[in-house]
């Protein structure tokens, strides 16, 4: 569970593609909602992650704004597919189709994203078949970025597949076009670590989610951290080393204690605010009750 949802989080996580976006003057509180909502993906927020992409949506429809309420369902669709909620996403998907007058990386994205979306319910020559229609645009528009996702979610693909040499080599390109962004890199210097796993070379994936960790180590990104730390235990288990694979698996349920505090303190704090809100409309529906009483009088 942890593992899948690593994955989605950090796949969805697109800082470039917003600010690839025309900076329009009625677009840029749009783009940093968006911008917003992805930073949070990590943080486990999704209460507030939800409520900034249907803000964006919202926004984008009083302003007429078409490509960027497209862009903001897209990643309402996304936010489905990361809670798992896959039949959300495939109702949100139906709303939208790309126009041709769209920018070469909003229709990058669409495919992309569908591509994810059927590879999570295991509809697999669909994902190879939007990750392909992805890859064509990106590679025609050298959208670096772009392809550096399709090449992980490829990988992904091969790898459910069992064809793991092929999906090792999808995630050596993804983590070569990803070595100077360091979530990106992460996720699939991951996803490259747990192939080794598979293929019984233990000593190679300890040193691959150990370098991970390292990296990551002065981060808040404990929905990251927590499968690092759950595959090393397996690792060190398999080689029948109990000491360190407890020593793991204490870490991985540091992790899970922080990520279900943040999920409590972002319930309670939703709570307050539903209450205060709540508390203000009462009052002002009693001080108009009260000042239309005083002018019938």
């Amino acid at each position: 569970m942890f593992v899948i949802k690593f994955l989605l989080v950090l796949l969805f996580y697109n800082q470039f593609f917003f600010a690839q976006i025309d900076n329009k003057k009625d677009s840029i509180q749009i783009v940093n909602l968006l911008k917003k909502s992805n930073e949070l993906r990590l943080s486990g927020n999704d209460h507030e992650v939800f409520e900034l992409i249907t803000t964006a949506q919202k926004l984008c429809k009083f302003n007429h704004l078409d490509e960027l309420y497209f862009i903001s369902t897209i990643e309402l669709a996304d936010f489905h597919i990361m809670i798992g909620d896959y039949k959300k996403a495939n109702e949100t998907f139906k709303l939208i189709s790309p126009k041709s007058n769209y920018g070469a990386k909003t229709h990058s994205k669409f495919y992309h994203r569908k591509a994810f979306y059927f590879n999570q319910i295991n509809r697999l020559d669909s994902a190879v078949f939007f990750s392909n229609k992805a890859l064509k645009i990106a590679n025609e528009n050298k959208l670096t970025d772009d392809k550096g996702t399709i090449y992980n979610e490829l990988a992904n693909i091969y790898e459910k597949q069992g064809d793991l040499k092929t999906a090792l080599e999808y995630y050596n390109v993804a983590c070569e076009v990803y070595k100077n962004n360091l979530r990106y890199y992460a996720n699939t210097h991951y996803n490259k670590a747990r192939i080794f796993y598979k293929l019984g070379n233990y000593d190679k994936e300890i040193a691959l989610l150990k370098e991970n960790e390292r990296a990551i180590s002065k981060t808040d990104w404990h929905k990251a951290k927590c499968p690092i730390y759950f595959y090393l235990a397996q690792a060190y288990f398999k080689k029948k080393d109990s000491l360190n694979a407890y020593k793991y698996l204490h870490l991985n349920a540091q992790e899970l204690n922080e990520i279900q505090e943040e999920e409590h303190s972002t319930n309670l704090n939703k709570l307050i605010v539903e209450y205060e809100t709540k508390e203000k409309n009462a009052e002002i529906i009693k001080q108009k009750n009260i000042i239309s009483k005083n002018n019938q009088q």
